[in-house]
């Protein structure tokens, strides 16, 4: 029976216990760890190695795990011959690389619509232009009659001397009517007796002298001051035919003011070229001061 030393205390323990029972190494891991030093001076082929996270050790406080490399988080490595250890990310390229190449495409594809339409715009305008002085050449040019009138030709079939010796023929035997009778029976008559407002006539009054109207000696020692308000009917035949008192003033201004007004002289109002009466508002102002 064959015994072997355990690598920790020193112990001889038969092949048959995996385990030292002084001190509970494991004695079957360090033979494999021993072999696969061996093996890996030999060149080895792609691996993949599955690296668990650290967790506590179930097996009791004299019972150990065997050393191996730990990583924090479970990941899956790759390594080869001749290369690093990579993760799945950095070998692979990212899916969102080509996304500018599209974009990019996009945009060429916009811009060369954007131009074939530019230059189809241009074309149509340019073969409009070219057609319009086909157009102005088609339309016959204006000649002069002998006897000095003006016409255009509508088509070459028909003479311009057959289409102006009717006219004239028919100038020649139709009497001149004069539109006068037309442009009288179309104004309204005017109507002697109507007195007018200002708005209605076509001509007003124009004043052409308006006497002041004088102070009385009893207004003068009162201090009486204002403005006598008078509507004054304006003749058709140039005289003074009413005076209405609108608002006065005492003591004699108002009768001064009435006497003033009916000797004011002008000319009259006129309507469609007639004189008319018409009424105005006249104001007279005392002031002593």
């Amino acid at each position: 029976m064959k015994t072997t030393n355990c690598p920790k205390c020193g112990l001889a323990i038969s092949d048959e216990y995996q385990f030292c029972l002084q001190c509970g190494t494991d004695l079957k891991a360090g033979t494999d760890s021993q072999e696969s030093a061996a093996e890996d001076s030999q060149v080895q082929p792609p691996t993949v190695v599955w690296v668990e996270p650290t967790q506590p050790s179930s097996l009791g406080p004299n019972v150990r795990r065997s050393a191996r490399p730990q990583a924090p988080q479970s990941t899956i490595l790759f390594q080869g011959p001749n290369h690093k250890l990579q993760s799945p990310s950095s070998r692979t390229g990212s899916p969102r690389s080509k996304l500018p190449w599209v974009v990019g495409g996009l945009w060429v594809l916009v811009v060369i619509a954007a131009l074939s339409y530019l230059l189809l715009v241009r074309n149509k305008a340019t073969e409009t232009d070219h057609s319009i002085p086909e157009v102005h050449s088609a339309t016959p040019s204006p000649t002069i009659s002998p006897d000095g009138t003006l016409f255009a030709a509508s088509s070459p079939t028909a003479p311009p001397t057959d289409t102006a010796s009717p006219s004239t023929h028919t100038a020649a035997t139709t009497p001149a009517q004069t539109p006068t009778p037309a442009t009288a029976s179309s104004t309204p008559p005017v109507e002697a007796t109507k007195i007018y407002s200002s708005r209605e006539v076509d001509k007003r009054v124009m004043i052409l002298s308006k006497p002041k109207a004088s102070y009385t000696d009893e207004a003068r020692n009162n201090q009486v001051m204002g403005t006598v308000v008078l509507k004054v009917v304006f003749g058709a035949n140039g005289s003074i035919e009413n005076v209405t008192v609108v608002s006065g003033l005492s003591h004699g201004l108002t009768e001064n003011a009435i006497a003033a007004a009916r000797s004011m002289k002008f000319e009259p109002a006129q309507k469609n070229g007639v004189a008319v009466s018409t009424v105005m508002q006249v104001e007279y102002n005392f002031n002593l001061y």
